[in-house]
């Protein structure tokens, strides 16, 4: 943090935030190595003149409550300046409160009790080191409002006319900050409060810090006209370890699949469903954020489908649906009030008590429902299908693949594959080819299994030495810390703590990067286990690749007969090729969807069958081209039998033209 102003602070004894009199601390200003200032008994008002003056990137303090007594008073202490100031408690070290003392003593700062003007001191120290936590009460999150600058009165001749102008201008102050905020490619909601010459109101969740909105949007108190900037609070304080600034870890999402309706506005309303019909959560909140919205559903469930009662949808839904990877659903048109009382009001009877408080709420309920409604019949199938194909699966899961566009076959074909082993597919390569072939998958998974433990090895020999270097680190802190009380300062730039520093950065860079690698070898051992054991099972088959179809490469692959050719490119078909697989006795062709159209009707001709690769799970694995060996043999079939059909229909049409032109011959010798 070299050359940062950062300010210490400790409360007097006696003084106590939020009573009568203002409190009065100790204030120590660190700037870069050097303490620039140290006073006592400056009032809470003397410090935040002090901190507006000297624009500090960090305010030190030993606990919190020193300088608010409670959130609301922290969020109107940061609130009075126009500056990005963090808030560094510095006895908060990784969730654990410690004593000032202590931390002082263990970095060799200072031993026995502390002054206010040590503690201070010490304080400042401590966040330069990067000890503490930052102190989070704000989102991030901005809400802009716009609103009119005075009360319009209890009426008169003018009243008209001023409300008029006042609308007006909300409008167009509104589409200034719309503009504004475009221009930069900020991501936000608008939530409208409209009058009949304008806007009565508007409101902006811009989902961005405070700061970020600087010189983009400026707060405004007009005479007509008012613009208020404020961040979002959060619903509690959070410490954030200044070592290791984490991301909050999410809460695991629980199984429950739900489909939600939003009717989005000043007030939004929600309602949740459960994939059987079953209501969940429905609720109304004023001017709710995105970020909010997708909160509350999560500790619910998974969303798997979003609904809106209007067509087009309102933005808002389109983004909700993007964040959370869900479905939208939009009706055919957009439902009318007597549709969305009848739907809500039959499911509120049935439901036995569900209330449903006003139109939001209705509107964001009949919304999903209507979705529910259109999706039932399907549901009801696939329900009756799951049960006949004896599968004993969640039907939710089943429910939510249907919803994410599947059929229903695709739907009970991947369930019965995951509790099914296939059957043997009888005709594919002999059994002497697949033991040669799962032989040399398992030399592979071998020597993959070798470069994971070598990975592993020396990544714990890494961590050791940054465990060490850590300790080193450490140690040159306190040295470097106890020279800085001294006569050396200039010491404190000592070349050795700047290279452990980075040696540190540089070792964990490593380990990471190791992590990542062996990551990514775990994946390409567990892909050649799962071929191999389908290779044993006969559920796959290894295709012939060819890049593209040319006389050369047909030529170059060897032995083809009864194999399969898997074509990924071909921009139309060679004659001599295609002679040559038909000479060679392919069993088959699988194309690519770009090469399909170009090879399936002269193949076809030379009795050759042609299927996509979409048709039969065609993937790579280590330079190895499989597909799946039961997709694989009834899409041949289905070739085999539509070509038999179209080379019957052929011959038919040429008995019958042939039978046409004797007929037409006897005529005319008859006529002769």
């Amino acid at each position: 943090m070299r050359g940062d102003v950062i300010v210490g602070v400790d409360i007097l004894p006696g003084e106590a935030p939020g009573s009568a009199r203002e409190p009065r601390y100790a204030v120590v200003v660190l700037e870069g190595d050097e303490v620039r200032l140290r006073r006592e008994g400056v009032s809470l008002g003397g410090l935040k003149r002090l901190l507006r003056r000297l624009r500090p990137s960090i305010l030190a303090v030993d606990s919190v409550s020193e300088i608010a007594s409670d959130k609301e008073e922290l969020v109107e202490f940061l609130s009075e300046f126009d500056f990005p100031l963090k808030v560094v408690q510095v006895t908060m070290v990784r969730g654990e409160e410690r004593s000032l003392e202590e931390l002082a003593e263990e970095l060799g700062l200072h031993r026995g009790k502390l002054s206010p003007l040590e503690a201070a001191e010490v304080a400042a120290y401590l966040a330069s080191l990067r000890v503490g936590s930052y102190v989070e009460v704000f989102e991030e999150e901005t809400r802009i409002t716009v609103s009119r600058g005075r009360s319009l009165g209890s009426g008169g001749m003018s009243t008209e006319r001023y409300r008029r102008n006042i609308q007006s201008l909300i409008l167009r102050v509104t589409r200034e900050i719309q503009e504004a905020l475009d221009k930069k490619g900020f991501d936000y909601d608008l939530f409208l409060r409209r009058g009949d010459h304008g806007l009565r109101s508007s409101t902006f969740i811009v989902y961005a810090p405070r700061e970020r909105l600087y010189g983009v949007v400026r707060p405004m108190r007009g005479h007509d006209v008012q613009v208020s900037i404020r961040p979002v609070v959060k619903s509690e304080v959070e410490f954030v370890p200044m070592t290791a600034p984490s991301k909050r870890a999410m809460r695991e999402l629980p199984q429950r699949y739900l489909m939600v309706g939003v009717d989005p506005g000043t007030v939004t309303g929600v309602a949740a469903i459960s994939l059987s019909g079953r209501p969940v959560v429905v609720f109304s909140k004023r001017e709710l954020s995105r970020s909010q919205l997708i909160r509350v559903l999560s500790s619910y469930g998974r969303v798997v489908l979003v609904a809106t009662d209007v067509t087009p949808p309102p933005l808002y839904v389109k983004k909700l649906a993007a964040s959370l990877n869900a479905v939208l659903y939009v009706p055919p048109y957009a439902l009318s009030v007597e549709e969305k009382r009848r739907l809500v009001q039959e499911y509120c009877e049935r439901s036995g008590g569900l209330r449903v408080l006003n139109t939001h709420q209705r509107d964001a309920l009949a919304a999903v429902l209507k979705a529910y409604n259109s999706f039932k019949p399907k549901f009801s199938k696939l329900e009756r299908c799951v049960r006949e194909a004896g599968l004993q699966v969640p039907l939710s899961e089943a429910k939510a693949m249907l919803l994410r566009g599947k059929t229903i076959k695709e739907i009970v074909s991947e369930l019965s594959r995951r509790l099914k082993p296939k059957e043997e597919v009888r005709g594919l390569p002999r059994r002497g080819d697949i033991e040669s072939y799962v032989k040399g998958l398992k030399s592979r998974i071998a020597a993959l299994e070798a470069s994971l433990r070598e990975a592993e090895r020396e990544r714990r020999e890494l961590e050791a030495k940054v465990r060490e270097l850590e300790v080193e680190l450490l140690e040159a802190r306190r040295r470097m810390v106890r020279l800085l009380r001294g006569a050396e300062v200039e010491v404190l730039k000592d070349r050795r703590v700047a290279a452990l520093l980075e040696s540190v950065e540089g070792l964990r860079r490593r380990v990471s990067q190791l992590e990542g690698e062996l990551e990514e070898a775990r994946r390409a051992a567990e892909e050649w286990r799962q071929l191999a054991v389908g290779a044993l099972r006969g559920e796959v088959v290894q295709l012939v690749p060819l890049r593209s179809l040319t006389p050369s490469s047909v030529a170059q692959v060897g032995e083809l007969r009864d194999r399969i050719v898997y074509v990924e490119r071909a921009s139309y078909c060679d004659p001599r090729a295609a002679e040559g697989l038909a000479r060679e006795g392919v069993a088959g062709v699988v194309a690519s969807e770009q090469a399909l159209g170009h090879l399936r009707g002269p193949l076809e001709e030379l009795g050759v069958p042609v299927v996509s690769s979409a048709d039969v799970g065609v993937r790579e694995v280590g330079g190895l081209v499989v597909a799946d060996a039961a997709r694989l043999r009834e899409a041949l079939e289905r070739e085999r039998r539509r070509a038999a059909e179209k080379r019957e229909r052929r011959v038919r049409a040429m008995l019958e033209k042939i039978f046409e032109e004797y007929r037409a011959m006897r005529a005319r010798e008859l006529q002769g």
